[in-house]
């Protein structure tokens, strides 16, 4: 994109010399033999021209695209890391003849986490680890297996926790990349969250719910993460399931649950 900006306003300099000569304010005229080598615009939205003698001209106000613009708020990768990772949690449960594990948001900074019904249905017991190590008991505070979303509240967690960045169903852009955060395999895989990127292949319903669509890899452990706006850190969803029919091999089908279903269930059951 920095090339084609920069490209555009040399093609501008070099129509400006074509139709008017070398001109900086109005009716100065450039010294002969004298190339352009450069261009920029301003502040102020005027053309200024770097000349070879290293001299520059303003040529006056010039109408840029749109869509050679460059973007000052587009989130690095270590930012987004940054921003997200704290937040994110990893449940263990264990019930009867069985253990898991998923992922899990933290919602609120008192210790409410959200994440799927299916990570913790039939549980016992319920562990969530924080992203500083710290462990600590968890109990159901709502569940609902008609949207596949429940809330944990932790027990004795310090006050002050870091909480996700919930995004609006307008950031949900088909198209646009996004980022799944979880941590797949559970303790199987210790240490940080894992980050996949891919982008939105549709948002779609499927008996009766409605889900984002994408090509990134959720595997195992991963349910109850986050699924984040590459350009924002926002939250737009709960990575949910991958797409397997049974005798088919399928990749790159991913669902999860989107931001507009995640804000009405907790405005309906955390007050």
């Amino acid at each position: 994109m920095v090339a084609t900006y920069n490209r555009n306003i040399l093609i501008m300099a070099v129509l400006l010399l074509a139709f008017v000569g070398l001109s900086g304010c109005t009716g100065q005229q450039g010294p002969p033999g004298v190339g352009v080598t450069g261009g920029t615009v301003d502040g102020s939205g005027h053309l200024v021209l770097t000349l070879s003698d290293g001299k520059t001209i303003d040529a006056g106000s010039v109408a840029v695209s749109p869509a050679v613009q460059l973007s000052s708020t587009t989130m690095t990768m270590g930012d987004l890391f940054s921003l997200v990772t704290p937040a994110l949690v990893r449940i263990e449960v264990a019930g009867p003849g069985f253990q898991a594990s998923g992922s899990g948001i933290i919602i609120r900074n008192d210790g409410y986490v959200i994440t799927n019904q299916h990570v913790i249905d039939s549980a016992a017991s319920i562990a969530v680890t924080l992203s500083t190590g710290k462990q600590y008991p968890a109990v159901v505070h709502s569940v609902d297996a008609n949207v596949d979303l429940a809330i944990l509240k932790l027990t004795g967690s310090p006050a002050n926790l870091p909480v996700a960045n919930l995004g609006t169903v307008s950031d949900i852009v088909v198209g646009g990349v996004v980022m799944a955060a979880g941590f797949p395999l559970g303790p199987n895989l210790p240490g940080p969250p894992s980050y996949t990127q891919g982008v939105v292949s549709a948002v779609r319903t499927l008996n009766g719910q409605k889900y984002i669509q994408s090509d990134v890899q959720i595997n195992p452990g991963n349910s109850g993460g986050a699924m984040v706006a590459r350009t924002t850190g926002k939250v737009i969803g709960i990575t949910a399931d991958g797409v397997l029919p049974p005798g088919q091999d399928v990749e790159g089908i991913g669902l999860a649950i989107p931001i507009d279903v995640i804000q009405a269930y907790i405005q309906n059951n955390l007050k």
